[in-house]
């Protein structure tokens, strides 16, 4: 019994959430592995977090963000904008923009046509779909079903010719495994290459970049737990043959053991890092516990 409540009180003293953050470091200093500048995004919110985030637009005074918004009362994920300001890094205004009865995170964006569209990883539903997000009133309407498979953290990208979508899927989605679909008749049904690394290093960690005419993956880096480590791996070979070159891994700032979300637009970049809620009791008890394990 004294077993149990020990355990009981060891988990609720490590409970994480996670941060965002800004890196204003450029992306070419990032990929030539220069120090990271982090400024956090700050909130009033203590029961509530915001994870996985998405580049919807920016200008010189404000940032919109498309995010999973997790609540402690609902322990349920759904799909958020943010507004914050530009200098202070504080939110200024959260909006749900897609609420469902699963699990919603990774909210993708998709760029077409001058419409913008998401889709958001659904796994526990089954599949994924696209919906797409009206600037105006702020709001997801679905507009088709994607993929059958219960994909996780999945990217749809048409930067090498054709609509491919990577992703893992469950029941091993932090796994070494990468698969890559093609369409047949608009769903992605028809998987091309199945890509196997040698550590766990397949989960997307958000949207594919381009930089100097080279094209970029982040990957999560899930060895001893989810989401340690984004690693940024260069994308070589074709359709038939991709290739994947890790050429940095960006580990968490100091005080954080996590950071799996990496998203460029134009030359902002986007995280998220995993904290303790109560960090002057969860290091040094989270430390003694690894000692010891």
């Amino acid at each position: 019994m004294i077993a149990y409540y020990f355990k009981q009180l060891f988990y609720k003293a490590i409970i994480h959430k996670w941060e965002l953050a800004f890196i204003e470091t450029p992306i070419d200093d990032v990929l030539q592995g220069k120090k990271l500048d982090f400024r956090y995004v700050k909130h009033q919110y203590r029961n509530r977090w915001f994870a996985d985030p998405f580049i919807l637009s920016f200008n010189e005074q404000e940032i919109r963000l498309l995010v999973e918004d997790y609540s402690d009362r609902d322990r349920l994920g759904k799909i958020s904008r943010l507004i914050i300001d530009r200098y202070s890094y504080e939110v200024k205004d959260v909006k749900i923009v897609l609420s469902l009865e699963t699990h919603l995170s990774f909210p993708a964006i998709k760029r077409e046509n001058g419409k913008i569209y998401i889709y958001p990883e659904n796994n526990k539903a089954g599949g994924l779909w696209l919906y797409e997000y009206d600037l105006e009133e702020e709001k997801c309407k679905e507009v088709k079903r994607l993929c059958d498979d219960p994909l996780t953290d999945a990217i749809q990208t048409n930067l090498f010719g054709s609509s491919l979508i990577f992703s893992t899927r469950e029941p091993a989605p932090n796994s070494n495994i990468l698969n890559i679909y093609s369409s047949v008749n608009d769903v992605f049904s028809n998987v091309t290459q199945i890509v196997s690394f040698e550590e766990n290093i397949a989960r997307n960690a958000g949207d594919f970049f381009e930089f100097k005419g080279e094209y970029y993956r982040p990957a999560q880096v899930c060895n001893d737990a989810y989401g340690q480590a984004v690693s940024l791996q260069k994308i070589t070979g074709s359709i038939s043959n991709f290739n994947f070159e890790e050429v940095r891994r960006i580990y968490p700032p100091n005080n954080a053991f996590g950071l799996h979300t990496f998203n460029v637009y134009k030359d902002m970049i986007v995280v998220d890092i995993r904290v303790f809620r109560y960090p002057w009791i969860a290091i040094p008890i989270y430390a003694l516990y690894r000692k010891i394990r």
